[in-house]
């Protein structure tokens, strides 16, 4: 599997703009590996996050409305995602 390069930033931006009454937030994951997650959250309830690791690849998790039963917001994601446009089209679908 190759795990694409993201850059997190423009990311960030682009859900802040798809989410605009949401709370966006870019946290570090690990230091030592760049890792990252975004979490988009409304009304202070998790729905959204995206996570990219060297290791562990880039994807995304749609908290509330998971297919998978025991789905928390502690898995690291439940979708796999090939490049920056398919994350802009997965948050642009859960607009």
């Amino acid at each position: 599997m190759k795990i694409p390069e993201i850059h997190a930033r423009e990311l960030l931006e682009y859900a802040k703009a798809v989410f605009p009454e949401a709370e966006v937030a870019y946290l570090p994951v690990s230091s030592e590996h760049q890792s990252w997650r975004i979490e988009i959250k409304k009304e202070k309830e998790l729905f959204l996050d995206i996570f990219w690791g060297p290791l562990s690849g880039f994807g995304a998790s749609d908290i509330l409305n998971s297919k998978e039963e025991d789905a928390t917001p502690f898995d690291l994601y439940e979708v796999p995602l090939e490049s920056m446009e398919a994350a802009k089209k997965w948050l642009t679908e859960k607009k």
